[in-house]
């Protein structure tokens, strides 16, 4: 008799047949593909009887069967006969000799070669494993891998499929490994990568040699070359320049723990300079640097252009600006030496309690421009996650390339910063009244109302009297202040403190209001208002100053300034006046009693203070 599965003559004895069950079937019909090595399907009915070795193998495949892969594009299946894994054998002759882990890059290896994945526990034995420079290999010679017709094609929806498990399945520790395991790179090939990019594709993107100067001039925007530049040097280039911050973790260096401390941010952090273009292109970044009070902000711009790594002193020329803010004023010495000119806010000696009027308007010219560089720095972080927190011990020697290549693909994926039309006309209006004197100044002084103990001059105003106050909208108090961040304050400057407004006797329409500091609570500035009664928009405020060390400019104004006119003006006409969230003050206890409804328990006294009171605590 002939078994029906094997094809082999057996017995013609009850003791050596087998019947073929109903359960046995589809093991059958699968086990009779795999022997004969076809794709037929195959007859059977309840009759058919097959030898014991047969009936065995059957059962086998009904319990573990042979993996399948059906492509439904060519209507076939193919059969891989692969030796099955186990930990205590050699997964190619399934011998227990003295077997190796195998390493995860032999395990790239193997499988960019044979196009099989080995699992983690995957042990081999010496007879079947080489060496060379990298490491262990694997002699895929001794593999013999029987298919049929080559590698069967998946469809869209089952590759689609295989991803989604191949990321469900992945742990949360293999996702953030720093051996980036999901981009089957380890960490030297990683750091290959990194290298090349930073030492190769980047010099085509960012700094002096991905930038030649006639280019480069088409980055310098109209209102940064009226601001700046003089008819003159319409050739020369801008640049701005600013320090940003990459947080560490504590070192266990004490050397490196002291050094890398900024007393100014409270934390340990590596610095990076940044040279930006007036449009927000990133012109060059050097670093890191270490941020103790021997590398400030000067220092470490000296540094760059004394070593001029990346040639930026060579690029640049006679007479180029740089634009920069109060922390680099001890270089502006060395800038001044080798020929450049330097934009720099005033730097008030210890002793001046107030910067003078045309110094301010110079300051305000230069921040109408150096914000571009601040907005890049954020960009930065808010696009790159990665460095919006601390980064990893592990990362921090290979931080300063990475930044780097953040910044190439800022350059590279991303839009310049465009100047709108109401910004450039700003721009015009201070360079008409960056020389102008602040005559509501010069009256106080001359009637001596600047003196604090002179206080029957003055009287509190009723409402009444703030009716024919001018009335603004938000678009030209913009105009006015030539500015949107003071405004963006001035809703939290109301919401903080109660204007009590008074007059001057002698002058009906000059007004001075007291407000507190925000950044201290025994500080408090006087805020003088000259108008035109009944006189809607720009032309009905004559003046304004504050006692405040900014207070006296004209090209603009100080933030008190601003709250007091975005208040009289625009905001005590809304239904709602608009302010900042108070839910703090509403869960967070305060045992001073200070802040809204709080009800202060004293001694057994649970009376809860009235609204006067608040208001004389406050």
């Amino acid at each position: 008799m002939r078994c029906k599965a094997g094809g082999h003559n057996v017995r013609d004895t009850n003791v050596h047949r087998r019947t073929i069950t109903a359960d046995l079937i589809r093991a059958y019909k699968h086990c009779c593909m795999v022997k004969n090595n076809c794709n037929d399907e195959v007859e059977i009915n309840e009759e058919v009887q097959v030898c014991t070795s047969c009936w065995i193998i059957i059962c086998r495949e009904q319990r573990n069967p042979t993996a399948v892969v059906y492509d439904e594009a060519r209507d076939n299946m193919f059969f891989y006969n692969i030796p099955k894994i186990n930990r205590n054998e050699c997964f190619i002759c399934s011998k227990a000799n003295p077997l190796y882990m195998i390493p995860f890059s032999c395990r790239v290896d193997f499988f960019i070669k044979t196009g099989l994945f080995l699992p983690r526990e995957t042990k081999c034995c010496r007879d079947h494993t080489t060496r060379n420079e990298k490491g262990f290999l694997i002699d895929v010679h001794f593999l013999q891998i029987e298919h049929e017709n080559g590698i069967a094609l998946m469809s869209p929806a089952e590759t689609r499929a295989w991803f989604e498990a191949l990321r469900t399945s992945s742990g949360t520790v293999e996702k953030s490994s720093t051996q980036n395991r999901i981009l089957s790179m380890n960490d030297d090939d990683f750091r290959q990568v990194i290298v090349f990019v930073a030492t190769s594709l980047l010099l085509i993107i960012i700094g002096p040699q991905a930038h030649p100067r006639p280019d480069c001039l088409s980055h310098v925007n109209e209102l940064s070359k009226r601001l700046h530049l003089t008819e003159d040097n319409q050739v020369n280039a801008v640049l701005i320049v600013d320090g940003t911050y990459i947080y560490i973790p504590k070192s266990g260096n004490f050397t490196v723990l002291k050094r890398s401390y900024s007393t100014h941010k409270g934390r340990h952090l590596l610095k990076m300079n940044m040279f930006v273009f007036p449009d927000g292109r990133i012109f060059d970044v050097q670093g890191p640097y270490l941020s103790d009070g021997k590398n400030n902000d000067a220092a470490t711009l000296k540094h760059d252009l004394k070593r001029d790594i990346t040639g930026i002193k060579n690029w640049l020329v006679p007479g180029d600006v740089m634009v920069v803010d109060r922390g680099y004023r001890d270089a502006v010495g060395y800038l001044g030496e080798l020929g450049f000119s330097t934009f720099i806010p005033f730097c008030a000696p210890a002793n001046m309690k107030q910067i003078p009027t045309v110094e301010s308007n110079k300051s305000r010219i230069t921040t109408k421009t150096r914000w571009i560089v601040e907005a890049r720095n954020g960009h930065v972080s808010q696009i790159f996650k990665y460095f919006g927190r601390s980064i990893h011990a592990a990362s921090v020697p290979f931080v300063g390339d990475y930044f780097r290549i953040c910044c190439a693909i800022i350059n590279a994926y991303y839009p310049t910063i465009e100047i709108s039309l109401r910004s450039q006309e700003q721009g015009n209006r201070l360079l008409e009244i960056r020389d102008n004197s602040n005559t509501l100044q010069e009256y106080l002084v001359s009637k001596d109302l600047l003196n604090p103990l002179i206080r029957r001059v003055w009287r509190e105003m009723n409402d009444e009297e703030l009716e024919g106050f001018p009335r603004m909208d938000v678009q030209e108090l913009q105009d006015l202040v030539l500015s949107v961040f003071q405004i963006k304050l001035a809703s939290s400057y109301t919401a903080s403190q109660d204007y009590i407004f008074q007059v001057f006797r002698e002058e009906a329409t000059l007004l001075r209001v007291k407000m507190w500091s925000r950044h201290s609570a025994s500080k408090w500035y006087m805020v003088f208002i000259k108008y035109i009664p009944n006189e809607n928009g720009q032309n009905g405020i004559r003046g304004w100053y504050c006692t405040c060390k900014g207070g006296a400019r004209t090209a603009g104004m100080c933030s008190h300034c601003c709250a007091i006119l975005w208040y009289l003006c625009y905001a005590r006409y809304e239904p709602v006046i608009p302010g900042p969230s108070n839910r703090v003050l509403e869960i967070a206890l305060d045992a001073a009693g200070r802040y809204g409804n709080v009800q202060v328990v004293e001694d057994g006294d649970n009376e809860e203070p009235g609204a006067d009171e608040h208001e004389a605590q406050q």
